[in-house]
């Protein structure tokens, strides 16, 4: 944490294997996220390369709400770089003046998942407030609406999206809340009718959440209870399927078909 508080960071390294074990080289930042904040709550973290190898980096707002929507910051938003640091071409906020260059969408609260499908386009969830956890499909230069507009109350009541149709609403809205932790889009048949479905690891709902897009819509298809809080899932060889439960006891778990 330097002066104002600790900040998301991206860096960059090289992984060695050696006879000495195994480390990280030439370890550099690449990106920091800004501003600062003493808030120690809601800092997203999540990345994904895109199918042009530019790199997505979500950036939560730090509970702070307002940040969100300041394009002087890059709280509460999608960024994309390189994989380097620098600023690709084609960001939608380069040429707006005050802003940051690297801004891809805003108005996120603490976004935990971010994929890119099969079909190129880039899917993100996040946590809400008081309900209101989102699934989302996201667009350059996107407003999402946070805290102008929630599908859930954040210590009063907040005006929903249907209010604002200016802003980008959620494909899937969820309250009560799922908690939703990290996310992927399956692609194997090992688990039979989930072939591309999404799977988001529940923190609250304590399993997996199963999404399927159809075109510009999405629904909660099913759910996996596995009685434990899912901070994270991904896809192994063999189209298996591993799950990383929450807290110090937490679990690293295979799943296998019923």
């Amino acid at each position: 944490a330097g002066s104002g508080g600790p900040a998301l960071a991206v860096a960059r390294g090289t992984l060695v294997a050696d006879g000495a074990g195994a480390r990280l080289d030439a370890v550099s930042v690449i990106w920091r996220a800004t501003p600062r904040s003493t808030d120690t709550r809601h800092f997203g973290g999540r990345m994904a390369f895109a199918p042009d190898g530019t790199l997505y980096v979500t950036s939560g707002e730090r509970h702070q709400g307002a940040p969100a929507q300041d394009l002087g910051g890059t709280l509460g938003k999608i960024v994309r770089i390189n994989p380097d640091g620098t600023i690709p071409a084609g960001n939608p906020f380069a040429a707006t003046a005050g802003a940051r260059a690297e801004i891809w969408s805003r108005g996120h609260r603490n976004p935990y998942g971010l994929v890119f499908a099969r079909d190129g386009r880039l899917f993100e969830s996040e946590m809400g407030p008081d309900g209101g956890d989102e699934f989302n499909l996201i667009a350059a230069g996107g407003n999402y609406g946070w805290r102008l507009v929630s599908e859930g109350n954040d210590g009063e009541v907040l005006p929903r999206h249907a209010s604002r149709p200016d802003l980008a609403a959620p494909l899937v809205s969820w309250t009560p809340v799922i908690a939703p932790g990290g996310m992927i889009q399956y692609r194997g048949t090992r688990f039979a009718g989930w072939n591309d479905d999404f799977l988001l690891a529940g923190l609250v709902s304590q399993g997996l959440v199963r999404v399927r897009v159809t075109g510009n819509t999405a629904a909660e298809v099913a759910r996996v209870p596995l009685a434990a809080r899912i901070r994270e899932v991904e896809q192994g060889p063999g189209d298996t399927l591993w799950v990383l439960e929450d807290g110090g006891s937490g679990r690293l778990v295979r799943l296998d078909p019923a």
